[in-house]
């Protein structure tokens, strides 16, 4: 079953291209406001704002958490 967590005021993500990070790139990280994690089988399969989340076909299924 699908876990979904919602109502995180800050969420720090490593989004990007899909690719190793050198020099300054190591620097990036995404600071999300209002985010949400999606899990499933002990994988994310989704992570941003809630907004975001919420879209993935998986969302309805879950069970959610806040």
């Amino acid at each position: 079953m699908a876990l979904l967590i919602t109502g995180l005021k800050q969420l720090l993500t490593f989004k990007g291209p899909a690719a190793p990070r050198c020099g300054r790139a190591q620097r990036e990280t995404g600071l999300v406001s209002n985010g949400a994690v999606l899990m499933e089988g002990g994988l994310v399969r989704a992570a941003g704002t809630e907004r975001e989340v919420l879209r993935h076909p998986l969302a309805k299924k879950a069970r959610a958490m806040k």
